[in-house]
């Protein structure tokens, strides 16, 4: 896992704790993750806004998909204290595991439209 990361790239070598270092890389991933997931937001909103008003239609989604973060967090925290960390890390996994599944099965169906187009 992360030790097998450092050791490969070298980061085990600049003498920092060891559990720092899985730290450090365990929150690098999750802002490298975080900013793909940014990104593929803003492709989405931007396919979806009619380009007459889409300052106000990208202004108006970004702002109620914040909205629902921010509120879901008091929600998650909840949870967090009633079932426990891990079920709930197991939860919010399993929902981003299925949304995966459902990107991907776009993308195949999307892909074998282009190709049945071409014939």
């Amino acid at each position: 896992g992360i030790d097998g990361f450092a050791r490969l790239f070298g980061l085990d070598s600049i003498g920092v704790d060891p559990r720092l270092m899985r730290l450090l890389i365990a929150i690098s991933g999750e802002n490298i993750a975080g900013g793909l997931a940014g990104t593929a937001f803003v492709a989405y909103i931007s396919s979806i806004t009619a380009r007459e008003y889409s300052a106000v239609q990208y202004a108006l989604l970004s702002s109620m998909t914040f909205l629902v973060g921010a509120l879901g967090r008091a929600a998650t925290g909840e949870a967090i204290d009633v079932y426990g960390y891990a079920n709930v890390f197991f939860v919010t996994a399993g929902l981003g595991g299925i949304a995966v599944l459902l990107v991907l099965a776009e993308w195949w169906r999307s892909r074998a439209q282009v190709e049945v187009s071409r014939v």
